[in-house]
């Protein structure tokens, strides 16, 4: 599994949209900067898109959004076996927080849609 592009609204400390992480054009990533400065919340993002759930919180993943909001969300595009799949999962914090994955025709930002699954809380169960 190969991340492409990670894209954070209201996740942890990171507040509003927009915050986008683009890894496409690097083959390397160091996570670094002083404490406090949102490390460890990158991590629990891919977590949560891939798995559900992060290392630091379990289920309850609502105390990841943001404490001045009333919702959050991340998006995870990846590329698996020459497949590329876009994880999205959007939080609130009430009701029912809702996720989708995507196998995308390519990773450009124009990728058609050529499967969408909403079941699955664990990506890896059905991209692997």
């Amino acid at each position: 599994m190969r991340p492409l592009e990670l894209r954070l609204r209201d996740f942890r400390s990171y507040r509003g949209e927009g915050h986008v992480f683009d890894f496409r054009e690097r083959r390397l990533v160091g996570v670094v900067g002083p404490i406090g400065s949102g490390k460890s919340s990158l991590l629990d993002a891919m977590a949560l898109a891939l798995y559900g759930r992060t290392p630091a919180v379990g289920k309850s993943v609502r105390s990841l959004i943001h404490q001045r909001a009333d919702g959050g969300g991340v998006s995870l595009r990846f590329e698996v076996d020459g497949q590329v799949w876009e994880v999205m999962r959007s939080l609130r914090r009430k009701g029912q927080s809702q996720h989708v994955l995507t196998l995308l025709s390519g990773d450009t930002d124009d990728a058609e849609a050529l499967e969408k699954i909403t079941q699955a809380d664990d990506v890896t169960e059905k991209v692997v």
